[in-house]
């Protein structure tokens, strides 16, 4: 309220990520590690957005190596939390090739793109990492964006 003092109480200027237990135990700082604003809280000079803020495309996809049980699981996960996986489903358009590769691909990525594209979403127990790479084939699309992936 304008005018008016708060008492504040700050947890953690920057993000713990070395920190152990779960990734979201890591992300309370108001700053990434890299020193880029995680919340524009009006302590940054300028008032223009996250400069830090991935702006372009990225996606979310699994590590070579990663089992077939861990792909499944990261599956489960990512659409367990309501996310669309009707595209990866028999007769959507991300169905072929039916591998849990590719099924789990998508829906990780879908998680990422619309959970708010932070490091933290592209976790999946340090099964995925993310690239640059378009991983997009035929007529499936994955997702750049939150706002693509709302459309999806």
């Amino acid at each position: 309220m304008p005018g008016k003092t708060t008492d504040t109480y700050l947890f953690a200027l920057y993000d713990e990520n070395l920190k152990q237990g779960p990734i979201s135990e890591r992300s309370f700082g108001l700053f990434k590690p890299d020193r880029t604003a995680n919340f524009d809280v009006g302590l940054l000079k300028n008032n223009k957005e996250n400069p830090g803020a991935p702006n372009r495309a990225m996606w979310c996809v699994p590590k070579e190596g990663v089992t077939d049980e861990q792909l499944q699981t990261n599956i489960d996960y990512a659409c367990g939390r309501g996310i669309d996986c009707s595209p990866i489903a028999p007769g959507g358009a991300c169905f072929e090739p039916d591998t849990l590769a590719s099924h789990a691909a998508y829906a990780m990525n879908l998680h990422y793109q619309t959970n708010g594209r932070n490091a933290w979403d592209c976790d999946f127990s340090k099964t995925a990492t993310l690239s640059s790479k378009d991983p997009s084939y035929k007529g499936c699309i994955y997702p750049s964006n939150a706002r693509e992936a709302k459309t999806n």
